[in-house]
């Protein structure tokens, strides 16, 4: 078992990485990475820690891109953390997130929600600051009742406090992937747009552009759009992956490794994405 999609408390996750190698260790699992939001910083710790729990790591980070119809995400596995190019597009990445952060922090207030940028900073424990930090704060302030109503009533696009933040495109994404050494994945595809035949017109073609992979193994999946899911990545020959999306606190129903019901990433996938990965690399 696996889990190839995890955050720790260099973005938006409540755990290290050396927590979620313990986790990690704890639940059996073989292999796993770390995908961050637009850092690959925590990386170097987890590796560390999972040498000495003998668990394969890839390295791996999380984009979002500047994309208007939906959310599309793209996971980088095997990444070259020391890459000069991957930090400087990461360095302005996380220049927007900052700005977006503060004009939330001003929404929110312009709306009566007497939130400081401690309460926000409180509930990241870092600088690494997310909307889901600023629905947690605003849960336990009595705004809100939970985080799912922070994002549906003001957090997401066309809500009062949404702001939008700079991204690369698709491609752009992709591209700096690659660039990086990289195998780009593209992210819980549902997310996109929930018609399915939409998504398959996306994935052909960001597989035209250079998408690798797909993530098929997610846990709010339903039996179908996993199923559809697979039938994609072989048509494109996209190599399959998978994992929870973990986030500690933030995803209560979710654990390291482990979704509802009979939910888990068979091993198999971690080799089929390192040969992607060498493919690549010597191509």
């Amino acid at each position: 078992m696996i889990d190839l999609h995890m955050h720790s408390t260099f973005s938006d996750g409540s755990c290290s990485p050396e927590e979620l190698v313990a986790l990690a260790s704890e639940a059996g699992l073989s292999a796993m990475a770390l995908t961050d939001h637009d850092t690959v910083d925590g990386v170097p710790g987890l590796r560390k820690a999972a040498q000495k729990c003998g668990i394969e790591v890839i390295s791996g980070l999380e984009l979002a891109s500047d994309f208007k119809q939906g959310e599309m995400h793209f996971l980088g596995y095997g990444v070259g953390i020391r890459e000069e190019v991957l930090h400087e597009h990461l360095h302005w990445i996380q220049g927007g997130r900052n700005a977006r952060n503060k004009e939330i922090l001003r929404k929110l207030n312009q709306l009566g929600m007497r939130l400081s940028w401690g309460d926000v900073l409180e509930e990241a424990g870092s600088e690494n600051v997310g909307r889901l930090h600023f629905a947690m704060a605003m849960k336990n302030k009595g705004f809100v009742k939970n985080k799912k109503e922070a994002f549906r009533r003001f957090l997401t696009p066309g809500r009062a406090a949404y702001a939008p933040r700079r991204n690369l495109t698709p491609v752009g994404c992709i591209d700096l992937i690659l660039e990086s050494g990289g195998v780009p994945v593209l992210a819980h595809p549902f997310t996109i747009d929930r018609n399915l035949k939409k998504v398959h017109g996306y994935v052909k073609e960001l597989a035209e552009k250079g998408l690798q992979g797909l993530e098929v193994f997610y846990p709010h999946f339903t039996h179908e759009q996993h199923r559809v899911f697979v039938h994609m990545a072989k048509e494109f020959n996209l190599v399959q992956t998978g994992g929870t999306d973990f986030h500690g606190e933030g995803t209560p129903d979710i654990k390291v490794g482990k979704g509802r019901g009979h939910f888990k990433v068979p091993d198999k996938l971690f080799k089929n994405l390192l040969d992607r990965k060498a493919e690549r690399t010597n191509k």
